[in-house]
């Protein structure tokens, strides 16, 4: 059985059972599809992965709204398809890369950055402390 480290909804929630790959495939794939089954659904399912110190820096919902939708990170928004790369891993830090296929017919490569939390309500869980986007795939992406 998962424990839920947040309340319910339609898209995923942070668990303790989710790996680093699953947590970066439970915010890309609700952003393939942004305004399913509402506007901004797939941007709120990414904010509820963000862990509490990113959204100190990147929230509240509507000020992620605007970074998501900015240059570096637009390309996520309906995408058509997206690949995951082996993450790097240690007691409580992962980095999973990703190649991205954008609606624009581009390429993009990003890492995921996650952390593992130590307390409160997502103690156990991994979440996504920030993302850095390359502009060329670099060598070390590993895909």
């Amino acid at each position: 059985t998962l424990v839920f480290c947040a309340a319910a909804t339609t898209a995923p929630n942070p668990t303790a059972e989710l790996t680093p790959q699953q947590v970066v495939e439970a915010q890309l794939k609700p952003l393939a599809h942004n305004d399913t089954p509402t506007e901004n659904a797939g941007i709120a399912a990414a904010f509820r992965f963000a862990s509490p110190e990113n959204r100190k820096m990147t929230g509240p919902m509507k000020k992620f709204i605007g970074i998501v939708r900015s240059e570096a990170y637009a390309p996520m928004i309906d995408h058509l398809r997206f690949e995951l790369g082996e993450p790097r891993l240690t007691a409580d830090r992962a980095s999973v890369p990703v190649r991205l296929f954008a609606a624009n017919g581009r390429k993009y490569g990003y890492v995921f950055l996650l952390g593992r939390q130590s307390g409160g309500e997502y103690a156990g869980c991994w979440m996504t402390d920030g993302v850095q986007l390359f502009a060329d795939e670099p060598a070390g992406l590993e895909l």
